[in-house]
């Protein structure tokens, strides 16, 4: 499901480079775009794959602290992503997404 899902999400991300201007377009894909400002209006497959790797990485290693050292990694590697692009439209959004990635990490 989730493979699908992304590949879904990615289809569309790719086609908005384009329909942006339709209103139907916008208002369909409306929750892909909503939370995000303008210039990060691609940051919900950016999430959307944090979320599948750090489940893909309780599914696949074998052990616990190698899950652990991956979900750390993949925290981290978001973290500094959303610090450095401050995605969300609110800045209360921005600040919360990065404390509660740091409460992870």
């Amino acid at each position: 499901y989730i493979v699908g899902y992304l590949a879904i999400v990615t289809w569309v991300l790719y086609l908005a480079l384009w329909r942006f201007e339709n209103e139907q377009f916008r208002k369909r894909w409306k929750f892909l775009f909503i939370k995000f400002r303008y210039g990060a209006w691609w940051w919900s497959l950016v999430f959307l794959g944090k979320n599948a790797l750090i489940n893909l990485g309780f599914a696949f290693l074998p052990s616990p602290v190698y899950q652990f050292l991956f979900t750390l990694f993949v925290s981290l590697v978001y973290l500094i992503l959303c610090a450095a692009i401050w995605p969300y439209r609110s800045e209360w959004s921005n600040r919360l997404e990065v404390f509660v990635t740091c409460s992870i990490v």
